[in-house]
Protein backbone atom coordinates (compact mmCIF):
# COMPACT_ATOMS: atom_id res chain seq x y z
CA UNK A 1 0.00 0.00 0.00
CA UNK A 2 3.22 2.84 0.43
CA UNK A 3 4.05 4.45 -2.28
CA UNK A 4 8.23 5.43 -2.36
CA UNK A 5 9.26 9.07 -2.93
CA UNK A 6 13.12 10.30 -2.56
CA UNK A 7 13.63 12.55 0.26
CA UNK A 8 17.28 13.54 0.52
CA UNK A 9 18.47 10.12 0.06
CA UNK A 10 16.09 8.86 2.22
CA UNK A 11 13.05 6.66 0.69
CA UNK A 12 9.57 8.38 2.17
CA UNK A 13 6.50 6.58 2.26
CA UNK A 14 2.98 7.19 2.80
CA UNK A 15 2.21 5.89 6.44
CA UNK A 16 -0.86 5.81 8.51
CA UNK A 17 -1.71 6.46 12.39
CA UNK A 18 -4.26 8.97 13.80
CA UNK A 19 -4.46 10.69 16.87
CA UNK A 20 -6.89 12.27 19.14
CA UNK A 21 -7.30 15.63 21.43
CA UNK A 22 -6.67 15.49 24.88
CA UNK A 23 -9.88 14.08 27.26
CA UNK A 24 -10.82 14.21 30.16
CA UNK A 25 -14.25 12.39 31.69
CA UNK A 26 -13.71 9.62 29.41
CA UNK A 27 -15.93 6.30 30.77
CA UNK A 28 -14.38 3.31 30.22
CA UNK A 29 -16.44 2.02 27.43
CA UNK A 30 -15.72 5.11 25.18
CA UNK A 31 -12.98 4.67 22.93
CA UNK A 32 -13.44 7.99 21.12
CA UNK A 33 -15.64 10.17 20.29
CA UNK A 34 -15.60 12.13 16.60
CA UNK A 35 -17.99 14.60 17.09
CA UNK A 36 -21.88 15.44 17.09
CA UNK A 37 -22.16 13.30 20.18
CA UNK A 38 -20.78 10.03 17.97
CA UNK A 39 -18.88 7.75 19.95
CA UNK A 40 -16.38 4.60 19.25
CA UNK A 41 -17.51 2.62 22.16
CA UNK A 42 -14.85 -0.39 23.37
CA UNK A 43 -17.99 -2.69 22.15
CA UNK A 44 -17.16 -1.96 18.98
CA UNK A 45 -13.66 -1.87 19.16
CA UNK A 46 -13.78 -5.39 20.92
CA UNK A 47 -16.08 -6.98 18.43
CA UNK A 48 -13.83 -6.21 15.44
CA UNK A 49 -10.93 -7.38 17.27
CA UNK A 50 -12.63 -10.57 18.37
CA UNK A 51 -13.49 -11.54 14.36
CA UNK A 52 -9.94 -11.00 13.58
CA UNK A 53 -9.00 -13.15 16.32
CA UNK A 54 -11.21 -16.10 15.45
CA UNK A 55 -9.98 -16.07 11.70
CA UNK A 56 -6.31 -16.43 13.20
CA UNK A 57 -7.45 -19.28 15.39
CA UNK A 58 -9.23 -21.13 12.04
CA UNK A 59 -5.98 -20.49 10.13
CA UNK A 60 -3.66 -21.95 13.07
CA UNK A 61 -2.70 -25.34 12.75
CA UNK A 62 -5.43 -27.27 14.86
CA UNK A 63 -3.11 -28.55 17.67
CA UNK A 64 -0.31 -29.21 15.53
CA UNK A 65 -0.12 -32.72 15.06
CA UNK A 66 2.88 -33.02 13.88
CA UNK A 67 4.23 -31.35 17.09
CA UNK A 68 5.12 -33.47 20.15
CA UNK A 69 2.34 -33.54 22.70
CA UNK A 70 4.59 -31.69 24.98
CA UNK A 71 5.52 -28.72 22.93
CA UNK A 72 3.88 -26.00 24.40
CA UNK A 73 1.28 -24.33 21.69
CA UNK A 74 2.07 -21.09 19.86
CA UNK A 75 0.19 -18.32 20.99
CA UNK A 76 -2.35 -16.84 18.63
CA UNK A 77 -1.39 -13.09 17.76
CA UNK A 78 -3.77 -10.65 16.24
CA UNK A 79 -1.86 -8.91 13.95
CA UNK A 80 -2.78 -5.65 15.40
CA UNK A 81 -3.00 -3.70 18.74
CA UNK A 82 -6.36 -2.19 19.82
CA UNK A 83 -4.67 1.17 19.62
CA UNK A 84 -3.90 0.51 16.15
CA UNK A 85 -7.92 -0.54 15.76
CA UNK A 86 -8.80 2.80 17.62
CA UNK A 87 -7.00 4.55 15.31
CA UNK A 88 -7.85 3.41 12.16
CA UNK A 89 -11.51 3.92 13.27
CA UNK A 90 -11.14 7.56 13.90
CA UNK A 91 -9.16 7.96 10.93
CA UNK A 92 -11.43 6.81 8.36
CA UNK A 93 -13.98 9.64 10.42
CA UNK A 94 -11.78 12.01 9.76
CA UNK A 95 -10.89 11.09 6.27
CA UNK A 96 -14.24 10.34 4.88
CA UNK A 97 -15.34 13.47 6.22
CA UNK A 98 -12.69 15.30 4.84
CA UNK A 99 -12.67 13.53 1.01
CA UNK A 100 -16.50 14.99 1.03
CA UNK A 101 -15.43 18.00 1.82
CA UNK A 102 -12.57 17.69 -1.24
CA UNK A 103 -14.78 15.87 -3.64
CA UNK A 104 -12.38 12.62 -3.18
CA UNK A 105 -14.34 9.02 -3.14
CA UNK A 106 -12.81 5.90 -3.00
CA UNK A 107 -12.25 4.36 -6.71
CA UNK A 108 -13.16 1.21 -7.61
CA UNK A 109 -11.09 -1.84 -7.01
CA UNK A 110 -9.62 -1.07 -3.69
CA UNK A 111 -7.34 -3.57 -2.65
CA UNK A 112 -8.41 -5.10 -0.12
CA UNK A 113 -7.22 -8.90 -0.63
CA UNK A 114 -3.83 -7.43 -1.03
CA UNK A 115 -3.60 -5.22 1.98
CA UNK A 116 -5.17 -8.06 3.84
CA UNK A 117 -2.58 -10.51 2.94
CA UNK A 118 0.07 -8.34 4.74
CA UNK A 119 -1.66 -9.57 8.24
CA UNK A 120 -2.76 -12.47 7.46
CA UNK A 121 -6.37 -12.02 7.40
CA UNK A 122 -9.21 -11.94 4.60
CA UNK A 123 -10.00 -8.27 2.82
CA UNK A 124 -13.49 -8.44 4.20
CA UNK A 125 -11.94 -8.12 7.89
CA UNK A 126 -12.96 -4.59 9.32
CA UNK A 127 -9.69 -3.85 10.62
CA UNK A 128 -8.24 -4.63 6.85
CA UNK A 129 -11.17 -2.71 5.56
CA UNK A 130 -10.38 0.67 7.37
CA UNK A 131 -6.95 0.12 7.16
CA UNK A 132 -7.15 0.14 3.20
CA UNK A 133 -9.48 2.76 2.64
CA UNK A 134 -7.47 5.18 5.14
CA UNK A 135 -4.34 4.55 2.83
CA UNK A 136 -6.30 5.05 -0.66
CA UNK A 137 -8.20 8.58 0.64
CA UNK A 138 -4.91 9.39 2.77
CA UNK A 139 -3.17 9.13 -0.76
CA UNK A 140 -5.45 10.57 -2.92
CA UNK A 141 -6.22 13.48 -0.57
CA UNK A 142 -2.33 14.54 -1.12
CA UNK A 143 -2.92 13.86 -4.58
CA UNK A 144 -5.76 16.49 -5.26
CA UNK A 145 -3.23 19.39 -3.50
CA UNK A 146 -3.10 22.22 -5.62
CA UNK A 147 -0.63 25.20 -5.32
CA UNK A 148 0.35 23.96 -1.70
CA UNK A 149 1.96 27.06 0.30
CA UNK A 150 6.17 26.33 0.69
CA UNK A 151 7.07 24.37 3.58
CA UNK A 152 8.68 26.83 6.40
CA UNK A 153 11.49 26.63 8.07
CA UNK A 154 10.01 25.62 11.59
CA UNK A 155 7.73 22.61 9.50
CA UNK A 156 11.36 21.69 7.83
CA UNK A 157 13.05 21.69 10.94
CA UNK A 158 10.40 19.27 12.68
CA UNK A 159 10.59 16.88 9.41
CA UNK A 160 14.79 16.97 10.09
CA UNK A 161 14.57 16.41 14.18
CA UNK A 162 11.90 13.59 13.48
CA UNK A 163 14.80 12.31 11.03
CA UNK A 164 17.47 13.08 13.52
CA UNK A 165 15.68 11.43 16.39
CA UNK A 166 15.33 8.31 14.48
CA UNK A 167 19.12 7.82 13.57
CA UNK A 168 18.06 8.97 10.35
CA UNK A 169 20.85 11.70 9.39
CA UNK A 170 24.57 11.20 8.30
CA UNK A 171 26.75 12.41 11.11
CA UNK A 172 27.96 16.23 10.51
CA UNK A 173 24.70 17.21 8.77
CA UNK A 174 23.29 20.28 10.30
CA UNK A 175 19.47 21.62 9.59
CA UNK A 176 21.10 24.32 6.79
CA UNK A 177 22.84 21.67 4.85
CA UNK A 178 19.94 19.10 5.38
CA UNK A 179 17.34 21.69 3.92
CA UNK A 180 19.62 22.87 1.01
CA UNK A 181 19.32 19.62 -0.21
CA UNK A 182 16.09 19.22 -0.58
CA UNK A 183 15.41 18.76 -4.04
CA UNK A 184 12.17 20.77 -5.80
CA UNK A 185 10.22 17.36 -5.62
CA UNK A 186 10.96 16.72 -2.30
CA UNK A 187 9.68 20.22 -0.96
CA UNK A 188 6.88 19.70 -2.95
CA UNK A 189 6.05 16.10 -1.40
CA UNK A 190 6.88 17.69 2.28
CA UNK A 191 4.11 20.52 0.83
CA UNK A 192 1.17 18.51 0.01
CA UNK A 193 1.57 16.07 3.25
CA UNK A 194 1.77 19.72 5.25
CA UNK A 195 -1.60 21.00 3.29
CA UNK A 196 -3.36 17.61 3.97
CA UNK A 197 -1.95 18.28 8.31
CA UNK A 198 -3.74 21.84 7.99
CA UNK A 199 -6.87 20.41 6.80
CA UNK A 200 -6.63 17.35 9.40
CA UNK A 201 -6.01 19.26 12.09
CA UNK A 202 -8.64 22.29 11.73
CA UNK A 203 -11.79 19.08 10.91
CA UNK A 204 -10.45 17.82 14.42
CA UNK A 205 -10.56 20.85 16.18
CA UNK A 206 -13.93 21.41 14.62
CA UNK A 207 -15.52 18.16 15.51
CA UNK A 208 -13.90 18.52 18.74
CA UNK A 209 -12.47 14.83 18.24
CA UNK A 210 -11.34 12.82 21.39
CA UNK A 211 -9.78 10.29 21.88
CA UNK A 212 -9.29 8.24 25.11
CA UNK A 213 -6.58 8.44 26.98
CA UNK A 214 -5.83 4.88 26.95
CA UNK A 215 -4.64 5.11 23.07
CA UNK A 216 -2.33 8.41 23.43
CA UNK A 217 -0.99 10.05 22.62
CA UNK A 218 -1.39 9.24 18.97
CA UNK A 219 -0.78 11.29 15.49
CA UNK A 220 -2.29 10.93 12.35
CA UNK A 221 0.83 10.49 10.10
CA UNK A 222 0.97 11.62 6.83
CA UNK A 223 4.00 11.24 5.34
CA UNK A 224 7.07 8.79 6.70
CA UNK A 225 10.01 7.50 6.12
CA UNK A 226 12.03 4.25 5.85
CA UNK A 227 15.71 3.97 6.71
CA UNK A 228 17.58 2.51 4.30
CA UNK A 229 20.13 0.59 6.65
CA UNK A 230 17.10 -0.80 9.54
CA UNK A 231 13.85 -1.08 7.30
CA UNK A 232 12.47 1.11 10.27
CA UNK A 233 9.49 3.20 9.27
CA UNK A 234 8.53 6.35 11.21
CA UNK A 235 6.06 9.70 10.33
CA UNK A 236 7.85 12.65 9.56
CA UNK A 237 5.01 15.01 8.97
CA UNK A 238 2.29 14.02 10.91
CA UNK A 239 -0.87 15.50 12.68
CA UNK A 240 -0.36 15.17 16.29
CA UNK A 241 -3.59 15.74 17.87
CA UNK A 242 -2.99 15.06 21.91
CA UNK A 243 -0.87 14.90 24.70
CA UNK A 244 0.08 11.91 26.45
CA UNK A 245 -2.39 11.72 29.45
CA UNK A 246 -2.41 8.02 30.14
CA UNK A 247 -2.30 7.59 34.03
CA UNK A 248 0.55 5.40 35.07
CA UNK A 249 -0.53 2.30 36.62
CA UNK A 250 0.35 1.13 40.04
CA UNK A 251 2.20 -2.13 40.60
CA UNK A 252 0.12 -3.53 43.20
CA UNK A 253 1.56 -7.47 42.88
Amino acid sequence: MQRARRLASIVVVATFAVGGLGACGFQPEVAARVGGGETVGEDRVQEIWDVSHATIVDKAPAASASSSASSAAEPVRVPYTRGDLVRAIVSRELYGRLAAEKGVTLPAGVPYDEAGAQFGLPGTDEFVRLYTENAVLQNALTKAVTSPAQPTDDEIRDVFDRIGAHGGIQPGTDFAAFSSALSPEDKTALSAALSVRRDVLALADKLDVEVSPRYQPLELGLLGVSNQSTGQSYSVVAATLGEDLRVPVADVS
